[in-house]
């Protein structure tokens, strides 16, 4: 009897070894347990924020896209109108050299227009004025007039 009453002394105190280690062990996997669920929330927490930084990330490289399309199209803009702007200087350089040349063409034609009515006034006066005989004399000293 002295034996089973230590055999159950024993198991006994077994019992509350086992129990207490019971009791740890359940709060730790209780303590385990809620780690577990707060690295779960984080997680879905960071799965989040990146999906979020993801969606931010291709935004900007939209606009950033459009930006560059946007200034690709006004670089070629601008190309266009730096070409039709040269082309406007040549033609309106082509156009002044052409005015001046026209207007050397009409002044040396006025000249020899000019020069054409004063032998024409020379001879009508020495026609309707003069005889023949002074006819010479009077062309020299009338155009030797209209010279000066």
């Amino acid at each position: 009897m002295n034996k089973l009453r230590e055999t159950e002394a024993s198991s006994a105190a077994e019992k509350d070894t086992l129990s207490n280690k019971l009791s740890r062990l359940q709060l730790q996997l209780d303590g385990a347990q809620t780690k577990l669920k707060e690295s779960e929330r984080l997680a879905d927490d960071l799965q989040r924020t990146n999906a979020d930084l993801s969606r931010q990330l291709e935004r900007w490289q939209t606009l950033e896209g459009k930006e560059e399309e946007a200034a690709n199209v006004e670089r070629k803009q601008r190309v266009a109108l730096e070409r039709e702007l040269r082309a406007l200087k040549d033609k309106m350089a082509e156009e002044a050299e052409t005015a001046r040349e026209e207007t050397e063409r009409l002044q040396s034609k006025n000249q020899k227009l000019k020069a054409s009515l004063e032998e024409w006034k020379v001879r009508t006066f020495a026609t309707i004025f003069l005889t023949p005989a002074d006819h010479s004399e009077a062309t020299f000293y009338i155009l030797r007039a209209g010279s000066r």
